[in-house]
């Protein structure tokens, strides 16, 4: 029986010998469906000039060594990208090529530390909106005064911190589903274990996640009501010595860290784009947003369990 190697898409970035294949494409896109337009013709014929020498980019998705799809971030300001000049050939419809191209120009837009990523479409194409919203964009006014493009009467909208954040969310729930059956290998015995008489055992470090998580509910749901609060610091070797985690049950310290975690997950996709820029002094220091906290969170995380599961790869 014959067998073909898998398909794999990779994203790369404009050269030169590129360029004809981002104006091809996209001629061939916008004439199955609409009229070219003037604006096409200037930015598609002119692209270094339009797009990359104005701050932007442009991306071709190579699928088993052919051009299949390209895209642009075109730069409105400092704070704004627009996707734009999105197109996939018909040869290779059905294979995610738009979806990877999106997800690839958002990760890019974050990169630059851009707030928002805007993109016009149209009303009849039903297919794209629908995978612009599952990657988290919505519909927003758009009146016919701001229109540049004659097809172009749906305008959408993706704030990149909340992108970002719900990305951290998913990843936490990830994480917890990976870690969990291999903390559970580790029998109760081992998991009192202190490598020196005043560092943490394992049970000890369960613990202080668990405070972890506790004191970041608090921070995030009070931040969440009020921007601008002052929250107190803890000390977190009284916490564990005070709360004797080194006499708790193993097992129950690994279910009730899993299931405060997933509550933080949950919680995590509740926010919106205003509360998280919300900030918070803790202990007096410098204020934080709700937004780097949540992403330090992870972070943090991935630290303590990296020293009970050395060789952990999440």
């Amino acid at each position: 029986m014959q067998t073909h190697p898998p398909s794999t898409t990779e994203i790369i970035d404009y050269t030169p010998r590129y360029k004809t294949y981002f104006r091809d494409l996209n001629l061939e896109w916008i004439m199955a469906y609409f009229t070219v337009e003037e604006p096409d013709q200037r930015v598609l014929n002119n692209p270094e000039e339009y797009i990359l020498q104005q701050g932007g980019f442009i991306f071709f998705a190579i699928y088993n060594g052919e051009v299949a799809g390209t895209c642009a971030l075109i730069k409105e300001d400092e704070q704004v990208y627009e996707l734009a000049k999105m197109a996939v050939s018909p040869k290779f419809q059905g294979k995610k090529i738009g979806k990877v191209l999106c997800q690839y120009a958002i990760e890019k837009a974050l990169e630059t530390g851009a707030k928002k990523l805007v993109l016009v479409t149209n009303s009849k194409l039903e297919a794209a909106r629908q995978m612009y919203k599952k990657l988290g964009f919505i519909e927003v006014d758009f009146p016919p005064a701001e229109r540049i493009y004659e097809r172009g009467n749906v305008k959408m909208e993706l704030s990149l911190p909340l992108y970002a954040v719900k990305q951290a969310a998913t990843q936490l729930k990830a994480i917890i589903h990976t870690v969990e059956p291999l903390l559970k290998t580790i029998l109760p015995q081992q998991a009192s274990l202190k490598p020196l008489p005043d560092k943490w055992s394992n049970k000890e470090i369960m613990g202080h996640l668990i405070d972890s998580a506790s004191n970041n509910q608090h921070k995030w749901i009070r931040v969440c009501e009020r921007d601008g609060i002052q929250f107190p610091g803890y000390s977190q070797d009284f916490w564990v010595l005070t709360q004797n985690y080194q006499q708790a049950d193993w097992f129950f310290l690994i279910e009730f860290w899993k299931q405060y975690n997933l509550h933080l997950a949950h919680f995590m996709q509740q926010f919106t784009p205003e509360i998280l820029s919300h900030q918070i002094s803790i202990a007096g220091d410098v204020p934080v947003t709700l937004e780097h906290m949540a992403l330090d969170y992870g972070r943090h995380l991935l630290h303590h369990l990296k020293q009970i599961l050395p060789d952990l790869s999440v």
